[in-house]
């Protein structure tokens, strides 16, 4: 049960499973024995899955884990590696389309499935806690039915299916019209009600709630920026939410190089009160880069510490750096790995980061997708010359949301 606390729990020492139930007995007997409080500082250095068993060893034990003031020093851990379940994603070689799955204690992938005329048909266009949203692309399976309608005003209409990855349950959703070029989608919630955001080229939104069931109508944004910020719209531009300010990956409007991160900006969108501002990348953060200085190197994130602050990862010449946003407007920097240390020599396009466990997911040169995690990286393909990578999709879960789900015991 306890993996952590077997030195100083007497009742730990037999050989029994730790799924069984005179293991959970044993634990119980100690939970009558060692006090809350220590039980606690156990509990709060333990990985997500003694986490939740050890909410089933007692009902005090049980109760000050569901506590908000322990969820709160959760939070202040900073990543947890044990919150990311696994990585998916879509190889293409040789003509044939699987969807493969790696678990964060392997490097081997695990085939999905290998039906590339259904596997056509979605394209992953936001993910966030073990959430996934995919876009209908624009014919389906039988190629005789049009999902995206374009009409005379540069307006389509989105069809979405929201998946949730730990539970299975899927949900369609209501078709929603937007203007071309629009934002990538944002989740804005994921618990028992999520909530999926929508904007246009104009920062005009849309809010799908689950609990309503439904489209909220559309609110345009108040900015001072014209022409509005172009939002890039690359597969591994996903954005950033903290609090309820969304945040993209932008160039201004004028700019027509998306490729370059020359002029990359960030647009933030308040979603309550629609206010949406510009914020500029650190002076000097694009000046490191290396090679083409191509965004494909550069992505949003946020920082280990419990304030979750805006953050950018950053491909330089010899290191990947994180670059912050402090509360008060000044940006500073880390090292997040050396790149002669770990022996990436070549470009690198990031691909994606877990806001749970810390993981940074990229694509080397022929190499092929790597993940790099604490002290560890992955290698996820072995013909990386002859695959190609898309759809890559980080699987996390929630911790704080499952212990405010779960129930006191009677």
């Amino acid at each position: 049960m306890l993996t952590e606390c077997a030195s100083c729990c007497p009742n730990l020492d037999s050989p029994v499973p730790f799924t069984s139930t005179k293991r959970l007995r044993a634990c119980g007997d100690t939970a009558t024995t060692l006090p809350v409080d220590l039980l606690l500082e156990i509990a709060v250095r333990s990985d997500a899955v003694t986490i939740i068993r050890c909410a089933a060893v007692s009902k005090p034990l049980r109760a000050s884990i569901l506590d908000p003031v322990f969820r709160r020093r959760l939070a202040l851990r900073g990543f947890d590696p044990s919150l990311l379940r696994g990585i998916s994603y879509k190889l293409e070689a040789d003509g044939v389309v699987r969807v493969g799955q790696t678990l964060p204690s392997s490097s081997k992938p695990i085939p999905v499935r290998s039906k590339p005329a259904s596997l056509c048909c979605f394209e992953p266009v936001a993910w966030r806690d073990g959430i996934a949203v995919f876009r209908h692309n624009s014919y389906s399976c039988d190629q005789n039915h049009v999902d995206v309608v374009v009409d005379s005003r540069r307006s389509l209409t989105e069809r979405l299916t929201v998946c949730n990855s730990i539970t299975g349950h899927t949900v369609s959703l209501p078709p929603v019209a937007l203007r071309e070029n629009h934002y990538p989608p944002a989740l804005l919630t994921v618990d028992d009600n999520f909530e999926l955001l929508v904007a246009d080229k104009d920062l005009g939104t849309r809010v799908y709630s689950s609990r309503d069931g439904g489209w909220s109508a559309t609110r345009a944004a108040h900015h001072a920026v014209h022409p509005p910020p172009r939002p890039l719209r690359h597969r591994n531009k996903h954005p950033v939410v903290i609090g309820r300010t969304v945040h993209w990956l932008c160039v201004p409007g004028w700019f027509h190089n998306l490729g370059k991160a020359h002029a990359l900006q960030i647009v933030a969108l308040h979603v309550d009160t629609a206010q949406a501002a510009v914020i500029e990348l650190p002076r000097g953060c694009v000046s490191r880069m290396n090679g083409f200085k191509s965004n494909d190197a550069i992505t949003l994130a946020v920082s280990a510490d419990g304030a979750r602050l805006l953050s950018l990862i950053v491909s330089e010449t010899q290191v990947i750096s994180m670059w912050s946003l402090s509360a008060g407007g000044g940006w500073s920097r880390q090292v997040l790995m050396d790149r002669q240390h770990w022996g990436v020599h070549r470009s690198v396009r990031f691909e994606g980061f877990g806001e749970r466990s810390g993981t940074l997911l990229f694509h080397m040169t022929n190499v092929g997708l790597a993940s790099k995690q604490e002290a560890q990286a992955l290698r996820m393909s072995d013909n990386p010359t002859t695959t190609n990578i898309s759809h890559v999709r980080l699987h996390e879960i929630n911790l704080a949301w499952m212990l405010r789900a779960m129930k006191s015991f009677a």
